[in-house]
């Protein structure tokens, strides 16, 4: 009898250290239980079921590109299809496409129609504006205002692979810690909007994503403004204003060009249209 009461005292102790584990394992990393004024995390902007839903997304586009110390103003159309590619069209009297930016899954495509040149490479080779290593899925998710794993895909897909700690008025949290480029993104803790998302790789080349001016865009609050800066060989910066924006989905067609149109390399396209 002594000996049962023994066992049983034993087996009590196992199940309360198994439960102390249990409670300290979701206090390492308490993504789904956390908020940030009331909001679970999950439930955010950036990371809900809502956000995967979005999909597609065209506007017009104020763009100021910077290369270097060259500021260039224009403006043009923006087009994104989930999974098919992100195409920014340069229309500067809002008519006649004379330049193209397009980030596809497999490739980056610029096309300047004045000099008739192309730039088509794979990101591997884009490291002149701090691309190399970044996968389209990662592009899609930026453009989109997305928290996201090291692959592109949504962190709402796999939430233990993200990290959380708080600084000041922002959540912060950490995707990739053992990859080859290091994600972070920062969220309000007054609106729970994402409003800057980070990226260091360990070859030296980093982005940082702010966004501001946020609309309410099919029921949830959207970013009307990108600033999207790459550092690489040279040093590249996106400044993107969207207006009349639309969700409504479409055919994705990337731009084709013949035979007389020349192919350089990013560094060689970019030298080319200063």
């Amino acid at each position: 009898m002594r000996n049962v009461v023994k066992l049983s005292s034993l087996l009590l102790l196992f199940i309360v250290l198994l439960a102390s584990c249990s409670t300290k394992k979701k206090v390492v990393n308490p993504l789904l239980d956390n908020n940030i004024a009331g909001v679970a995390l999950a439930e955010l902007p950036s990371m809900a079921p809502d956000s995967l839903s979005l999909g597609s997304l065209s506007s017009n586009v104020k763009l100021a590109l910077k290369v270097g110390k060259d500021n260039i103003p224009l403006s043009g159309k923006m087009r994104l299809q989930g999974g098919e590619g992100v195409q920014i069209s340069i229309t500067p009297l809002g008519l006649v496409e004379v330049a193209c930016i397009e980030f596809l899954p497999p490739n980056i495509r610029l096309i300047y129609k004045i000099k008739k040149i192309l730039s088509d490479v794979p990101y591997s080779e884009a490291r002149a504006i701090g691309l190399s290593g970044i996968s389209y899925g990662v592009l899609e998710s930026l453009f989109l205002n997305r928290v996201f794993i090291p692959d592109g895909r949504s962190a709402l897909h796999s939430p233990g692979e993200i990290g959380l700690e708080q600084q000041g008025d922002h959540i912060v949290l950490t995707a990739g810690d053992q990859a080859a480029i290091v994600y972070r993104f920062f969220i309000e803790k007054a609106t729970g909007n994402l409003v800057r998302s980070e990226g260091v790789s360990s070859t030296g080349e980093s982005f940082v994503c702010e966004y501001s001016a946020f609309t309410n865009l099919n029921g949830r609050p959207f970013p009307s403004r990108m600033t999207l800066s790459f550092k690489g060989d040279a040093n590249v910066t996106m400044d993107i204003e969207h207006s009349k924006m639309s969700i409504k989905p479409f055919n994705f067609a990337s731009r084709s060009v013949g035979s007389s149109y020349r192919k350089l390399s990013v560094g060689e396209f970019i030298k080319s249209v200063k």
